[in-house]
């Protein structure tokens, strides 16, 4: 009875000596966790001096990372925009225009006739959702002409049914009437856009019929 006493007493000793300010002193050490950004962090949680630290960001400060990532997006899209030293652009309308559908495909296919090269874009890719859009460029090709085909159709589960398009009646040169042969130039060489009477540019000519 004794012995068990003296163990009772002993023990609260311990945790009381153990224990500071309420904090126990064998509790384990949480370090914060590291961050780059506040979505590294769980709920409740915001990226500081690159520690998520309890907290939440501001309506001002909200904004102020909106307007940041656009301007960054805008940037990253003017680089990749850029036409590389020695080529040039290929700009390509559809008429009347590509409709992007939650199932539609598109892709453009552009092979240089000499080197056999073939350069590719996804049209949905580049049409926002439920979006129309007329005119598409590859910012820059290596000079020299081109066979330009267009196929349209559909994408289920991951598969593309897709279909060649005519080109425009008016779009020349054309083979076999879906391959239009259109030519890279240097920007320099490129002549100036037409204009609307109100000084705006207008579209390029046709060059395929989406159907």
């Amino acid at each position: 009875m004794r012995t068990s006493l003296l163990l009772i007493l002993g023990m609260s000793v311990i945790t009381l000596y153990g224990c500071s300010n309420g904090k126990s002193r064998f509790a384990p050490a949480v370090e914060a966790k590291s961050c780059e950004a506040d979505n590294d962090c769980i709920k409740g949680f915001i990226c500081k001096d690159l520690k998520c630290q309890k907290g939440e960001r501001s309506a001002a400060e909200l904004e102020a990372k909106r307007k940041a990532a656009l301007e960054a997006e805008k940037k990253a899209e003017a680089k990749r925009n850029m036409v590389k030293p020695g080529e040039g652009r290929l700009t390509v309308r559809i008429c009347p225009f590509f409709k992007n559908t939650n199932n539609a495909s598109a892709q453009l296919f552009a092979v240089h006739q000499k080197t056999k090269k073939k350069h590719w874009m996804a049209l949905h890719n580049k049409t926002p959702e439920n979006g129309l859009q007329t005119v598409f460029k590859f910012p820059s090709l290596p000079i020299g002409t081109y066979d330009v085909n267009l196929r349209m159709g559909i994408r289920i589960r991951g598969t593309h049914d897709l279909s060649d398009m005519n080109c425009d009646p008016k779009a020349r040169p054309c083979r076999e009437g879906t391959i239009r042969e259109m030519d890279v130039i240097l920007p320099k060489d490129e002549p100036p856009p037409e204009k609307k009477e109100d000084g705006s540019p207008k579209l390029p000519p046709c060059d395929f019929v989406a159907e």
